[in-house]
């Protein structure tokens, strides 16, 4: 994707806006996290990505993670990259089992931390 580019539109007629941060992990789709409906950002601070507003999402309801991070309780981030590539899903490069990003760079999107999967 394009920082700043995107097909869903918030139910206040602005465009969301990904990827966004909120409470310390990045979205780039809707989400449900702290609302009962889903929501996007709909301004970031440019350096942060932290949201600054928001609004419903107009767009279809997010999509589970494929996979989640064992015994841990962060959720993978994606997309993140790892050694110049772009995943967006659990990988086994550089590990004999998937393992994804749990908190990445907002600029570069690589991996700052990260955990074992458990996929389902």
């Amino acid at each position: 994707f394009i920082r700043g580019k995107t097909t869903c539109v918030s139910t206040s007629g602005r465009p969301c806006v990904f990827p966004f941060n909120h409470l310390g992990v990045t979205y780039d789709s809707c989400v449900v996290t702290d609302y009962a409906e889903p929501w996007c950002a709909t301004a970031v601070n440019p350096v942060t990505l932290t949201y600054l507003s928001w609004s419903e999402c107009k767009c279809e309801k997010p999509k589970p993670t494929p996979c989640t991070t064992s015994g841990s309780s962060m959720p993978c981030v994606f997309p993140f990259t790892y050694l110049g590539e772009t995943y967006s899903s659990c990988d086994v490069k550089g590990s004999a089992s998937p393992w994804c990003a749990t908190r990445v760079n907002p600029v570069t999107r690589a991996h700052v931390t990260w955990a074992y999967c458990r996929c389902s």
